[in-house]
């Protein structure tokens, strides 16, 4: 694991609030900490807001340098955080109510996924969506696509990274003492698959040769 440094002033985009949000619906520390240290998104990328909330990430993303060209999506399990993501991003791709992944289409597959997912059910620690999302970002990311999220710094988040088998290049982009930016990019397809199905051709031709 590698740590690096970005600076940037995160631009803002959302303007619809509703009391009972988290943050109230505006933009928390965390979330600042992690368009801070985002680097500049592909062109045209594909981006997958996780537990996004009222929008406040994918919002920023779209006021960005280049961000009106991004193909977002947001999820979130809250239906009237949702509807504030409507508002705040009513041009994205789609807006999906869904508890983790189960009612995200298993396509397309995304360039980024970002997120500052809940760690805390009341005052009780609570990893559960947090463990959900690094277990199977893989599958929603493209070959070489690129996972983002936010965490306070004593969450073990490194080692959740690091323990998954198609997840590489794990390291922090940013680590104030209270917040780590955290990133992981999927393993790209087809490392060695060509020769594996080349052996497996040559296997099956040698079985089928008759015995004499």
């Amino acid at each position: 694991m590698r740590t690096t440094t970005k600076s940037a002033r995160p631009s803002h985009g959302f303007s619809k609030f509703l009391c009972g949000l988290f943050a109230g619906g505006g933009l928390d520390v965390m979330t600042t900490a992690l368009l801070t240290a985002l680097p500049p998104p592909p062109p045209r990328a594909r981006v997958l807001d996780f537990c996004s909330g009222s929008g406040t990430i994918a919002a920023a993303l779209r006021a960005g340098s280049g961000g009106g060209a991004l193909r977002l999506h947001l999820l979130d399990a809250d239906a009237v955080a949702l509807h504030a993501a409507r508002r705040n991003v009513a041009d994205a791709r789609a807006h999906v109510l869904s508890d983790g992944f189960e009612a995200l289409p298993r396509r397309p597959r995304f360039d980024w996924i970002v997120s500052n997912p809940p760690v805390h059910n009341g005052l009780q620690a609570d990893f559960r969506v947090l463990r959900l999302l690094v277990r199977r970002a893989a599958r929603r990311l493209r070959s070489g696509g690129e996972l983002f999220i936010v965490v306070q710094t004593y969450v073990p988040l490194g080692a959740m990274l690091a323990d998954q088998p198609k997840l590489e290049d794990v390291r922090t982009l940013s680590d104030d003492g209270r917040f780590s930016v955290w990133a992981a990019r999927k393993r790209a397809q087809g490392g060695g698959g060509g020769e594996k199905k080349a052996m497996a051709g040559k296997r099956k031709r040698e079985g089928s040769c008759p015995v004499l």
